[in-house]
């Protein structure tokens, strides 16, 4: 998930540089749209990373708990 993170930023930087290269503003708008959506896609996954480090925090606790 973090690797895809990494991609998406890349996409990011990418299409931002071709955004401001852009003249016709429909495309301009499309390209704004995609960033978003690279964006969105990259805080759920920034958040399911978060969620599961968590989680393995908690089970990791609990399984040391019973190993004594």
């Amino acid at each position: 998930m973090e690797r895809l993170i990494k991609q998406n930023q890349l996409r990011i930087q990418k299409l931002t540089e071709l955004k401001n290269q852009l003249t016709n503003q429909g495309e301009i708008s499309q390209a704004e749209e995609m960033i978003q959506l690279l964006i969105n896609q990259n805080t759920a996954l920034q958040e399911k990373i978060n969620l599961e480090q968590q989680s393995s925090g908690l089970f990791g606790w609990l399984f040391k708990l019973f190993t004594k």
